[in-house]
């Protein structure tokens, strides 16, 4: 984008050397004179003093503003004339600016303390723009870009065919007077305010948004804000990336029926089955072969039956019923029931929880999540390694962290890892084991139930993984053991390599 030249009235940049509060006040005095003028390009600096007491330049043009440093003493009348502000870093400068428009991109300079202005030409500026353009113009996900003061800036035409809106209905105005009403795309609403106020990342959620034309949508959504000083602490600016997960949530569904009828089409059998194998087993004159034999079928049968059980759990999911619990006593206990299941394991776990830490939850939910999540931990954790599981204080409620630091995820697998009947084993490889042993295989539901649990049952589960970079690929294969991997020196090696770490978030209960 080519700016027009200065007029020569204009030329001179003029610097204002006074107090904080005079400074600030002269440079809203000189972009007031400027928004009325309607000059072309003139530019003015002055020198304020930030928090920290330290001086920073505010560069200032018509209804363009560059600022380096804090900025709190002209955002207020920046945002009076909803002039939108950006923060970006200049690539071989490496100092971050903050660069405020009406809309409209502007060749800028980078100031920064100790360093030499680097200018960014306005042919530089306008390629770089033309690669963003083309980017979202040609991207299949939805890309919704809101400001800190929650009014939709940019929407590419995925987004609009996904949301099913023109451009003209979005652009401009605020997210909830688009919206609307709240009580229908309540978990659409809830992700924005959420970033827009904690300015924190939420990676690939799940949600049903309703269109206006009434035709609900699956939406993966992410949601991100950009660089905190923006706006300030309380109130950032919002990137929203979403795609349509329609189809797929659909065949899932439909796969699910399936499963569902097949479940109890064998329950009858199986339950013949085993009361049989039991009664035989009851026969003492029978020989050992022939009593190992049945013992095996019997195994098996069960195995069978709990898998059914896991099925209707995941159809049927249970009622929440919150009561007021000590935390610390929850954990401790359900960590003691589980710790038998994997003591044939070299594998140290530790716990970390406030001893006065009190709230509502259910503890037959809680057994099922933290049971899943161990167990999870556990088999993906080689011997002589180790696990830390952590209960605090959350904004929204209870927050539960499993930390291991096993072989972790390949990034190709992460996105599938709450889906039905996956394992990252390579099919040659893989093998429904001993639970919690190492590399153990499963049945591929325990986490596919945690996340189907989570759409009905007040909690959330996400997770971050880094894999090993000692086996990246699913078809390398860990040793199991620390002490015997052949790519490490010490412990702290393998501790270093890799690991996964999962989230379960109880909010507060409707029924609590």
């Amino acid at each position: 984008m080519n700016l027009p030249a200065p007029t020569r009235k204009f030329r001179r940049s003029y610097r204002i050397h006074l107090f904080p509060t005079i400074g600030a006040y002269l440079l809203f005095l000189h972009l007031h004179f400027l928004l009325d003028d309607r000059c072309n390009v003139v530019r003015t600096s002055c020198c304020c003093k930030n928090n920290c007491g330290r001086e920073t330049q505010h560069a200032t043009a018509l209804k363009y503003v560059l600022c380096a440093g804090a900025f709190a003493y002209a955002r207020r009348q920046l945002l009076s004339y909803n002039i939108t502000i950006y923060s970006r870093n200049h690539p071989q400068d490496c100092s971050r600016f903050f660069l405020a428009s009406n809309r409209h991109p502007v060749a800028a300079q980078s100031i920064s303390h100790g360093r030499s202005p680097v200018m960014v030409s306005p042919q530089a500026a306008n390629n770089a723009e033309m690669v963003e353009r083309a980017i979202l113009l040609g991207m299949n996900e939805g890309v919704l870009t809101l400001e800190c003061t929650g009014n939709i800036f940019t929407v590419n035409p995925a987004a609009l065919r996904i949301l099913g809106y023109g451009r003209e209905e979005l652009e401009g105005r605020h997210f909830r007077s688009v919206f609307e009403p709240e009580e229908i795309n309540k978990e659409f609403l809830e992700l924005i305010d959420a970033v827009l106020s904690q300015g924190s990342l939420h990676p690939h959620r799940e949600i049903v948004f309703h269109r206006r034309d009434g035709q609900a949508v699956d939406l993966s959504v992410s949601g991100s804000s950009l660089t905190a000083e923006v706006c300030g602490p309380a109130i950032q600016n919002v990137v929203l990336v979403f795609r349509d997960i329609t189809a797929f949530k659909s065949l899932q569904r439909a796969r699910m029926r399936a499963v569902n009828h097949l479940a109890h089409e064998i329950t009858t059998p199986l339950s013949i089955i085993q009361a049989s194998v039991e009664l035989l087993m009851r026969d003492e004159t029978l020989p050992a072969q022939t009593q190992h034999k049945f013992q095996r079928i019997h195994r098996n049968v069960h195995r069978l039956l709990e898998l059914r059980s896991v099925l209707e759990e995941i159809l049927d999911p249970p009622a929440y019923a919150p009561r007021e619990t000590t935390i610390k006593t929850l954990l401790e206990a359900e960590m003691e029931k589980a710790a038998p299941e994997f003591a044939f394991r070299s594998v140290n776990v530790s716990l970390s929880v406030d001893d006065a830490f009190t709230d509502f939850i259910d503890a037959r939910i809680f057994s099922l999540v933290f049971h899943t999540l161990l167990k999870n931990a556990v088999e993906n954790t080689p011997d002589q390694g180790d696990i830390l599981i952590s209960m605090a204080p959350h904004a929204e409620g209870i927050l539960l962290t499993v930390q291991d630091w096993g072989v972790g995820i390949p990034l190709g697998e992460q996105e599938f890892v709450f889906d039905a009947f996956h394992n990252i084993q390579r099919t040659e490889d893989y093998a429904t084991k001993t639970p919690f042993q190492f590399n153990a295989g499963g049945k591929g539901l325990e986490l596919f139930r945690l996340k189907v649990l989570s759409d009905t049952l007040p909690f959330r589960v996400s997770f971050r993984s880094e894999r090993c970079h000692f086996v990246p690929a699913s078809s390398d294969l860990c040793p199991g053991d620390i002490s015997i991997c052949p790519h490490i020196a010490d412990k702290s090696e393998c501790l270093a390599s890799g690991g996964s770490c999962f989230e379960a978030l109880f909010t507060k209960s409707r029924s609590a």
